[in-house]
Formats: structure tokens, C-alpha cells, sequence
């Protein structure tokens, strides 16, 4: 006998065998014991994940005379007819190549008469969708007041495609992505009926199913696809190097690798690693893809608790996570997920792969932790010696490059005996420097904030103090979604440490000893002077 793949070997044959999909089994299956049949079914949802199998089972549930507990026998003449695609009362069309308004006119003419011999003429339209627009006009009376004996069943990828006027005709399924763990669960399962021995259920191979079970995106059609091809590559055994050879999928245990070399901060190693990643063979693009999903799995097992519930893996790879989890800070996991987010767009348009991904490992291995501000005042106040963290860029040299570094330099956190007011004195003499960072980046915050003044350090809160009423409504600008992580990001790089600390408005009011820029007025902006040029435009009227 030819062999069968497994994906039409074990296709589900009983309502309980359909695998992540319990609410329209069970509704279903009740359905047929109660004899309350609806005329017309939609059954939505992505691919392989059970929609025209259950179509079939529900054919076959529907005609055949040996029903077991709203299930079809599958033993006699009707129900292997129907696995064949021979029986004659039920009719499988694809609406791909049988679209148009005749193939539905020919449709209405057959649907008059009754089954032959069974109970149901049953109608299985797959991918509707992609009917035309004058067919869906011509099956509407049809699929509304059709003859007592046909039951129509259509199954699509895109039902947001097909009419309302449809839709509100049919009973409707929406069939899910099938969950990881229920897919290994099922792959487990065929092993064991392909014969294999339960030395293959080993920790190995496990991950090979997990990894399987995420790539597919919730198919188990195309699981078992991939399983086959798997167990082709091995020669009838799951092998590990069919992780990269078959599956183009990058193993975790390589970005747990990773995560040992970036916390060991081994610049060295990073590059060591990347030809390691060559040498292997490994796609990039699939690495980088992968690197973004590593960085959240370190997120959700640093935050531990109800975040790592969606997180299905292989116990030993969790207990590997959790444990390069506890070494990292969140607020550094973070910036790490800032930073391969930044680099996303650089490393997909380069011709120079290599380079980029090694200067962005380098970036996350260098990365210092953060400091919290309250935690850094206990230790210099303490006495503790705390040495200033030099600037990720290099240092210029010569002219009016050297004059900026001489001024960074001036402006980095002092080093034994410094207390909170040193620590102010640095911020405030590098406002001008911070607030012209963040104009390259947001010009209206960087005026806004240029016109405020540091007026002191209280635990973790930088007290800013602005004037002419404007309190409250810079204060409203520091809430907008990234401002202040925007303003924190410009006062580490100015003063060369990063420090957790927030922001806090006070209004002053004139006179009180505390000097405040003017806000600029509008007319006299160097941003509403540009606007006026370009556009040849004039101030008609301020708000």
C-alpha cells in the first residue's frame, strides 16, 4: 500500500478527536444527538486547524445509520464513502476554481433533488470567500429557504470577505489557532501510534516538538507536515540537527547561549558566538526574528507570576530561563528590548548582516545596570567609591570636538564623597546639553522643558521648576506615552550614569528667588520662524 502522510493518516474521524476546538465539537455533536440540525454552517478560522475535517465528520454524523452517541461508526459503506470522497450526497467544492454565478446556478438545480440513499445532501463549500459578488447574490434564496434534506457547510479563512446578508444566514464557528502544548500533545501521540519507542519522548526530543508546535502558528496540518519531514531527514528518527536542516528554526539553546555571554559582559565572545552562528549555518534574518522573541520570554521570566502563563515550553528550558531571568534587572531587559526594536529596521535593509548584528550584541553586552537614584545616594553618602561610567561614544579629539568632550568630562558625576546636591549641581549645569537632546528628538518637549530649571534631588524625584503658570501643563507633557522615558534617556547621557529616577512639576511664581526662563513667545520660536519661511505664511491669530 501507498503510504499515507501523516496529516490525512490522522485526520480526526470523531468529534473528540479534534484537537483545540471543544466549544464547536461539543456544540456539534449535540447538535446531532438532539436532531436539531441547522440548515447552514460557517466554520471560520485559520488553516489546518480542523474546519474542513469537521465538516466531514458532521457529513458523516448526519447520514450514517450507525450513530454512536453522536458520532459516525466510520465502519460501514456511508462513512468510508464519505473519507473516499465517493458518496454521492456529499459534495465537496472548492469556491477557488468554482467562483462564478453559473457553477451557483448549476448548484440551485441539483440541491431539488433528495439523497440517494442517505438522509442529508450535504453541501461542503470550502474557501466561500472567494465567490464572486453576483454568485453570493445567487445562492441567497437558495441558502435561505433551502429544501429539508440539504445542509450546507462552508468553510473559509477570511470571513470578514464574505456578505452579511450570508453570514446571518448560517450558524457560525470560529475554529482558533490550536495552543502549543495541545499540538506537541498530539505529535506525542502519533509517535506513539507510528510505533516509535518511548526513548523518543526523551527531553531532546521534546524540544524538536515544541519547536515544531511554534512554528506552524496553531496548524496542526502543517505540525504534522513538518514531522514528517523530520522524520524523513533522520532516516524514521527524530534528530537534533533537524532543528536548523529541516525546520530553518534556531534553537533556544542558542540564545540561552547568548544570554550566558551577555552576562558574563565578553565582547569578545559575542563576536566568537556570531561565527559560531555562521559556521552552523544559521539564517539571520531567522536569528533576528527569533532575538526579539527571546528578549520578551527574559521580560515575562523576570516578571515571573501570571506573565509567564502563555509561555509554553519544555520544563528544562523553563528552569533555564528562570534561572538567566534572576540575574537580569528589568528596567536593563528593557532597554535591551529598546534597543533590538531600534535596530530592527538597520539590520533588514543592510547589506552588511554580519556587522550589525555583531555591533548590536556588543551594545546589549555593555549595557550597565540601572542604577536606582535612591540607592546611589545611600552609597556616596555612605562613602562608597563610585566610579562614573564614560560615554558609549567615542571621544573626539582636536578643535571644537575637544572642547565638548572637556565638557562632558566637567559634567560626569563626581566620584568619592559625592552627595545629592553634587549630583544636582551635575544635572543642572548639564540642563542646556539635556534639553537640546531632547529637541533633536522631540523639538516641542525640548522647548518646553528649556524654559524649566533642576531645583532638587528628593529620593527618586527630580524636582523641576517651571515658571508663568506653565507647571501644569508641562507636567501633562511628561505624562504623553515615551516623554519621559524620553527625558531620562537625554539626563544618563548627559551626566554618563543611568539613574531611576521621575519627574516632578512645581510652578514658581515671580519674585520668589528662583529665576525661570520666560516661555519664548510663539512669534519669536525659532521653529514657528522656520514655518513662516517655507510656507511664505503669517500669524493671523495665536491660541
Amino acid at each position: 500500500m501507498a503510504y499515507q502522510v501523516l496529516a490525512r493518516k490522522y485526520r480526526p474521524k470523531r468529534f473528540e478527536e479534534i484537537v483545540g476546538q471543544p466549544h464547536a465539537a461539543v456544540s456539534l455533536k449535540n447538535a446531532i444527538v438532539r436532531d436539531k440540525v441547522s440548515h447552514a454552517y460557517l466554520f471560520s478560522g485559520p488553516r489546518g486547524v480542523g474546519k474542513t475535517s469537521a465538516a466531514r465528520i458532521l457529513a458523516k454524523a448526519l447520514n450514517c445509520p450507525s450513530l454512536a452517541e453522536g458520532n459516525p461508526c466510520n465502519a460501514c459503506e456511508t462513512c468510508e464513502a464519505i473519507d473516499k470522497g465517493l458518496e454521492l450526497d456529499v459534495l465537496e467544492i472548492d469556491a477557488a476554481s468554482n467562483r462564478g454565478i453559473d457553477e451557483v446556478r448549476d448548484l440551485r438545480e441539483k440541491v431539488k433533488y433528495p439523497p440517494q440513499p442517505g438522509r442529508y445532501k450535504v453541501y461542503i463549500v470550502d474557501e466561500v470567500h472567494m465567490l464572486t459578488d453576483y454568485a453570493f447574490n445567487a445562492f441567497l434564496k437558495t441558502l435561505e429557504e433551502p429544501p429539508p434534506h440539504v445542509v450546507f457547510i462552508f468553510a473559509t479563512t477570511e470571513p470578514h470577505r464574505i456578505p452579511q446578508t450570508i453570514l446571518s444566514r448560517c450558524q457560525r464557528y470560529d475554529f482558533r489557532r490550536i495552543r502549543v502544548k495541545d499540538i506537541v500533545q498530539r505529535l506525542q501521540e502519533v509517535l506513539r501510534l507510528e510505533g516509535y519507542p518511548s526513548d523518543h519522548h526523551s527531553a531532546e526530543t521534546d524540544r524538536i516538538l515544541f519547536t515544531i508546535a511554534r512554528k506552524v502558528d496553531g496548524s496542526l496540518r502543517d505540525a504534522l507536515c513538518l514531522l514528517d519531514q523530520v522524520l524523513s531527514f533522520g532516516g524514521g528518527k527524530i534528530v537534533v540537527d533537524s532543528l536548523g536542516e529541516v525546520l530553518g528554526r534556531v534553537d533556544e539553546g542558542l540564545y540561552l547561549d547568548l544570554a550566558r555571554v551577555l552576562q558574563k559582559k565578553d565582547p569578545a565572545g559575542v563576536f566568537r558566538f556570531v561565527q559560531d552562528l555562521l559556521d552552523k549555518g544559521v539564517d539571520l534574518d531567522e536569528f533576528y526574528y527569533g532575538l526579539v522573541d527571546h528578549v520578551r520570554r527574559m521580560i515575562l521570566f523576570r516578571l515571573g507570576g501570571e506573565a509567564m502563563e502563555d509561555l509554553e515550553y519544555p520544563h528544562h528550558v523553563i528552569q533555564e530561563y528562570q534561572a538567566l531571568a534572576k540575574g537580569e534587572g528589568l528596567e536593563d531587559l528593557l532597554r535591551m528590548a529598546r534597543i533590538v526594536e531600534r535596530e530592527e529596521y538597520a539590520f533588514k535593509t543592510s547589506h552588511k548582516r554580519r556587522f550589525i548584528l555583531e555591533t548590536l550584541l556588543l551594545r546589549l553586552a555593555m549595557i550597565e545596570k540601572a542604577v536606582p537614584l535612591d540607592e546611589l545616594l545611600r552609597m556616596v553618602e555612605g562613602g562608597a567609591a563610585v566610579k562614573p561610567r564614560k560615554a558609549d561614544r567615542p571621544e573626539p579629539r582636536g578643535g571644537e570636538g575637544e572642547t565638548q568632550a572637556k565638557s562632558n568630562r566637567e559634567s560626569d558625576p563626581p566620584g568619592d564623597g559625592m552627595r545629592a546636591d553634587d549630583l544636582l549641581g551635575t544635572v543642572r549645569d548639564s540642563w542646556h546639553r539635556i534639553t537640546e537632546a531632547i529637541k533633536a528628538r522631540k523639538v516641542g518637549l525640548g522647548n518646553f522643558l528649556s524654559t524649566a530649571q533642576p531645583l532638587e534631588l528628593r529620593g527618586e524625584a527630580l524636582i523641576l521648576g517651571v515658571g508663568d503658570g506653565m507647571g501644569e501643563f508641562v507636567s501633562e507633557q511628561l505624562k504623553v506615552a515615551g516623554n519621559l522615558r524620553l527625558v531620562q534617556e537625554a539626563i544618563a547621557e548627559a551626566i554618563g550614569r543611568n539613574l531611576s529616577m521621575r519627574l516632578e512639576v512645581r510652578g514658581i511664581e515671580a519674585g520668589s528667588g528662583n529665576p525661570i526662563p520666560p516661555v519664548p513667545h510663539p512669534q519669536n520660536s525659532e521653529l514657528v520662524d522656520k514655518v513662516k519661511k517655507i510656507f511664505d505664511a503669517k500669524i493671523v491669530r495665536e491660541e
